[in-house]
């Protein structure tokens, strides 16, 4: 009989790496019937079978950037979890992230950053050994189960994390770090944010809120303000939908219609300037159902 040459098998990892993986899979029945867990990162079904990843040529990255100060209804924080629902499908990397106003006990957070598997390819199967071709596919099926349980419980973590006693958030310095130090660089990446916030930035620069209600904005006189502080960063041409925009927590409040705008109008300059493709604005909620 003819032996398939396995084109995609690798040297063993070192022992450490070895004792690791093995660990992950006497315990994956376990961790798929237990609470999700924010643990080390879930270890590749490639580099368990000490295996090549499939060649790719590009890749998504999503990101959910949670203001803490701003606390949704629970049919809102449904909405967040729904669009996010579906993220860490082939490949994809996925990182969550809360940030807050400058108060004792809060802070930017790095809540999930976890990369799915790739699934392989028809070619990439027949070049595998008869005996590797089910125990990847049935590791990839039940890592992705466990990526997305870990997934879901960092998302509700993190909306559940939110508090209205918070005062408003330094939003345009944070977004600039978020920037920064968050998106990848990776020409090879198409980046996804869904940025969840009520836009309503408060400090000595800029200030779009006083006493429970939104205020007159006068757009181009903010964003020259900020320009010259250097405060409108470059989002890598990342696309962004912003859930939120103008939500008011008290309920005997609401967004009136006519500084809502003004609002909307800043946000939108805001992300065209900084290189960002804007695809929405939620006022609070989005209208699409999903962000792929």
């Amino acid at each position: 009989m003819i032996r398939r040459r396995n084109r995609y098998r690798k040297s063993h990892p070192p022992p450490h790496v070895i004792a690791m993986l093995k660990s992950f899979y006497f315990l994956l029945p376990l961790l798929l019937t237990t609470p999700a867990w924010a643990g080390p990162p879930l270890p590749s079904c490639y580099a368990g079978l000490y295996l090549d990843e499939p060649e790719r040529t590009a890749s998504r990255a999503y990101y959910l950037f949670v203001d803490q100060t701003t606390p949704l209804t629970a049919a809102l924080k449904t909405n967040v979890a729904n669009l996010t629902a579906n993220w860490g499908g082939n490949g994809e990397r996925v990182k969550i992230v809360r940030f807050s106003a400058n108060v004792s006990g809060q802070y930017t957070e790095l809540m999930f950053d976890e990369f799915s598997d790739l699934p392989p390819t028809q070619e990439y199967l027949f070049h595998l050994h008869p005996r590797d071709k089910p125990k990847l596919l049935e590791c990839i099926k039940a890592r992705t189960e466990k990526f997305h349980q870990l997934l879901n419980h960092a998302v509700n973590q993190t909306l559940a994390m939110s508090d209205g006693k918070l005062p408003k958030t330094d939003l345009l310095h944070a977004l600039k770090e978020l920037t920064e130090k968050v998106l990848l660089r990776e020409t090879n990446y198409e980046q996804t944010v869904l940025l969840v916030s009520d836009g309503l930035e408060n400090s000595s620069y800029a200030s779009f809120y006083q006493r429970k209600i939104i205020k007159p904005i006068d757009v181009n006189k903010t964003l020259d303000d900020i320009g010259k502080l250097n405060l409108i960063p470059d989002w890598h041409g990342a696309k962004v939908y912003m859930f939120g925009l103008g939500y008011l927590h008290d309920d005997k409040i609401y967004a009136n219609p006519k500084l809502l705008q003004p609002l909307k109008d800043f946000w939108q300059a805001y992300f065209g300037l900084g290189k960002a493709r804007l695809m929405e604005l939620g006022t609070p909620g989005l209208l699409v159902s999903t962000l792929k």
